[in-house]
Order: C-alpha cells, then sequence, then structure tokens
C-alpha cells in the first residue's frame, strides 16, 4: 500500500469481499487512533488512513484489516440469524393467539391446494 505525502496511507478493500457497511464500522473503532476518509473506484472502496498520535500506520492498517473481517462476520451472521429470529417470533406469536395458528394453518392448506392443482396441469 501507497504512503503519501503527511503522512496518508491509501488502504484498497475489494468491493466483492466486504460491504461499505463493515467498512464504515471498522473505519469507527480506529477515530481515536487515525483519521480517516473513505473513497472508491470501480473495483476498491479505498481507506486513507492518518494516525493521530504514536501508533504506527502499518499497525493502523493490519488492525483495520481485522476489524474489517469481523465487522463482516458480524454481517454475515445477522442475515443467518434473520431466518431463525422470524421463526421464534412467528411461534411466540401464535402461542399467544390460537386465531394466528389456525390462519397460517389455512393459509398452508391453500398454497399446498394450489401446489397440487399446478402439478395436475
Amino acid at each position: 500500500m501507497a504512503v503519501y505525502k503527511g503522512g496518508w496511507k491509501a488502504i484498497k478493500i475489494n468491493k466483492n469481499l466486504y460491504s461499505l457497511q463493515a467498512i464504515y464500522n471498522a473505519a469507527y473503532t480506529f477515530l481515536g487512533k487515525a483519521y480517516i476518509v473513505i473513497d472508491e473506484d470501480e473495483k476498491y472502496y479505498i481507506a486513507y488512513v492518518k494516525s493521530k498520535g504514536g501508533a504506527s500506520i502499518d499497525d493502523i492498517e493490519l488492525e483495520f484489516g481485522n476489524q474489517l473481517i469481523n465487522y463482516e462476520r458480524y454481517f454475515a451472521s445477522l442475515k443467518e440469524n434473520n431466518e431463525v429470529a422470524k421463526l421464534i417470533i412467528q411461534r411466540a406469536l401464535f402461542s399467544s393467539s390460537p386465531k394466528f395458528i389456525q390462519e397460517a394453518e389455512e393459509k398452508e392448506i391453500e398454497e399446498l391446494i394450489k401446489e397440487l392443482e399446478a402439478e395436475d396441469e
């Protein structure tokens, strides 16, 4: 990575590997240690980083990479657990009102009938 005039360092971040949301969250963790400007080109997000104090710019770059992985994994986990959370909420709602269970069963029966009718055609 290139070090620019005034101690700024450019960290290229592949757009196919990391979300902008993960980059902002990773950058946020460094607000006390570094100045950070986020930019982009066609293939990369680019984080321009400059140390605020005694921290080594190379150490900041390495820690920034770790934070990117941390936040990207966090957001991936949220997506993975989204369906489970929906099911838990649905079960909680269904258990509080038998009316919801009956409506869900009726809807499921209607969908099964439609599928069977579509198969017969």
